[in-house]
């Protein structure tokens, strides 16, 4: 039998540091990000998230140095997203050492792109980054791009069907980075069909087996709260056995 949840171990980058972002406008320097990429490697996270938050915004495309720094470091799967703005790039980002793509703005601009990578990639390889939130019942998603808040229908065809992706990274942005904060009625807004990775302001065991017991969340993704104890990944893992997570796993390394 398969694992049907996963722990996911997130790092967010702006400028070439690791941040632990509030609300994608306030951020604290965490470390260099293949430090903390190890880190989650040795505490046994099931899958890495690299998101450099600043590239597409500057136009720069994906930040392949510091994807292979961090893929030369770790044996554990890594989603990276960023600057992806074609198929080249995606292709790109690939070699340097990524295994699947967290996809944002392209999907909104250029979604026949998005298409064309799926296509070329599998759409295994390709994950929906979606910044949302709610206002009076309404889903709104967070266009990071522009700053722009607009109103977001998850059931859209061209969104429901998931023909150039497989799963969706649901970011609660506004309680991103506070403790035990995540809004669960977001996930109201999917379908048992849909497979998401449920992210922002998740902190706490019984919070996130909470959010596990949803059919539609394949994982929970953690960021700096993380890195408050060395075996804080592990102790989650260990009060959420019963989710079918993958047994802690608890690496050493000698220098």
């Amino acid at each position: 039998m398969g694992f049907k949840k996963r722990m996911v171990g997130m790092i967010v980058v702006l400028e070439e540091l690791a941040v632990q972002s509030f609300g994608y406008h306030r951020y604290l320097p965490l470390g260099k990000p293949h430090v903390i990429a190890e880190n989650l490697d040795r505490w046994g996270a099931d899958e890495i998230t690299v998101l450099c938050i600043d590239r597409s915004r500057k136009d720069l495309g994906p930040n392949l140095p510091l994807l292979k720094s961090v893929a030369e470091m770790v044996s554990t799967p890594i989603a990276y997203g960023g600057g992806i703005r074609n198929l080249d790039d995606a292709l790109q980002a690939i070699h340097a050492g990524a295994d699947r793509l967290v996809i944002d703005e392209l999907f909104h601009s250029r979604p026949d792109e998005v298409l064309k990578i799926a296509e070329v990639l599998g759409t295994q390889a390709v994950i929906l980054s979606l910044p949302v939130t709610l206002d009076r019942g309404d889903l709104l998603h967070y266009r990071y791009s522009t700053g722009n808040l607009n109103l977001f229908h998850s059931h859209d065809e061209k969104f429901s069907k998931m023909e150039s992706f497989s799963e969706i990274f649901l970011i609660d942005f506004r309680n991103e980075g506070n403790r035990n904060s995540f809004d669960e009625t977001l996930l109201d807004h999917f379908s048992t069909e849909q497979s998401i990775i449920a992210f922002g302001g998740i902190s706490e065991p019984e919070q996130m087996k909470r959010i596990f017991e949803r059919p539609q969340v394949s994982a929970v993704a953690c960021g700096n709260f993380l890195s408050y104890g060395e075996h804080r990944l592990q102790g989650l893992k260990e009060n959420l056995s019963e989710s079918l997570l993958r047994k802690p796993v608890y690496k050493t390394h000698f220098s």
